[in-house]
């Protein structure tokens, strides 16, 4: 049957590529590219205009700075404000791009939006669709997508979930497509060239020297603020010691920073709190493969669901640098459960 289906047009070979598959396979389609008030210019880049028009498709361009400011940078300079390591992606994916672009795109007449995300929507037991890992495991990006609720996963499609990083650059490079690209985004799109301290200072959290210290409380040195600090982070602590140092907690309230061994970094619990389910939510304890960062290895662990709406993350084996404000998602086998944001994690 014939759709029309919308695609979030970023510029990158993936989303074109995506428009491209959904072309060929006979649907009608056109690309939404958003303003996130970041660009310097709400113009449409040249360089997508063209690659629409070889794929003889439609653009429009979206303004949606003021949802992009409210839901990701407001919500990203709050969270280090409060000593947390907040993931702008997972924020992004929830509440502008499957939110509301995913809004403007129905009002378009669109069946559902398209991204060039590495990420499968397979059947559900008992019916529907479930959100499930890339093929190419290596490129998978079902991560990002787990604070998505499954009543917009509904309403998407993921034409790149089937195929490698690699197959996806040669099938571009066939349709004449790869010259036409922007290099790959990142992750905190929004920081440009810009370092992470200039763009949180910009925001108003300027310098606020503090002690850095031991586990025990003794004062081994001065911060300059604990925004500016990540748990396990070893660089830039700038205190001597005979043995590495790593970051080992936040303490906002007091300005401190809590530093230690690299064997203190590990955690066998971790406290997930705003978990969005894409399954029944869990009554009951429930074994997971929890990742608790987007590079960060699978972990075999038992999710136990409290009555409060959050759960505790009890790892087989201790995790290092569990941190606090990362997103927590939670597979059995290819398929995504559910995630949150890591709230506390216990030794």
């Amino acid at each position: 049957m014939r759709d029309r289906i919308a695609i979030a047009m970023s510029g990158g070979v993936d989303s074109l590529m995506a428009a491209a598959l959904l072309t060929e396979a006979g649907h009608e389609v056109f690309g939404l590219h958003f303003f996130s008030g970041f660009q310097g210019c709400k113009a449409l880049p040249e360089s997508l205009v063209r690659a629409c028009a070889l794929l003889g498709m439609e653009l429009f361009g979206v303004d949606l700075s003021a949802e992009f400011s409210a839901h990701v940078t407001d919500f990203f300079v709050s969270s280090y404000a409060r000593g947390l390591t907040p993931n702008p992606c997972m924020a992004c994916n929830r509440a502008v791009k499957f939110g509301a672009l995913l809004e403007r795109a129905r009002g378009m007449g669109a069946s559902r939006l398209a991204t060039g995300h590495y990420a499968r929507l397979v059947e559900a037991p008992g019916g529907g669709r479930a959100l499930a890992k890339a093929m190419a495991g290596e490129k998978d990006q079902s991560y990002f997508l787990a604070l998505v609720p499954k009543e917009r996963l509904a309403l998407t499609e993921f034409p790149l979930g089937g195929l490698s990083k690699e197959r996806v650059r040669a099938m571009a490079a066939e349709r004449g497509l790869s010259g036409l690209v922007k290099t790959e985004s990142q992750e905190a799109c929004f920081l440009g060239d810009g370092s992470l301290r200039e763009f949180l200072e910009l925001a108003g959290l300027a310098p606020c020297p503090g002690p850095i210290e031991d586990e025990a409380g003794k004062i081994l040195g001065t911060h300059q603020g604990v925004h500016a600090y990540t748990v396990g982070q070893r660089r830039g602590i700038g205190v001597p010691a005979a043995t590495p140092l790593y970051v080992l907690e936040l303490d906002p309230a007091r300005n401190r920073l809590i530093v230690g061994p690299e064997e203190r970094l590990y955690a066998r619990t971790a406290r997930v709190r705003e978990i969005n389910w894409l399954v029944a939510r869990p009554t009951d304890p429930l074994r997971v493969a929890a990742r608790i960062r987007y590079r960060h290895r699978e972990a075999d662990a038992t999710l136990v669901p409290a009555s409060d709406g959050s759960a505790a993350l009890c790892f087989d084996h201790p995790q290092k640098a569990v941190t606090p404000g990362q997103g927590a998602v939670f597979y059995q086998g290819d398929r995504v459960l559910g995630g949150g944001w890591i709230e506390n994690a216990a030794p």
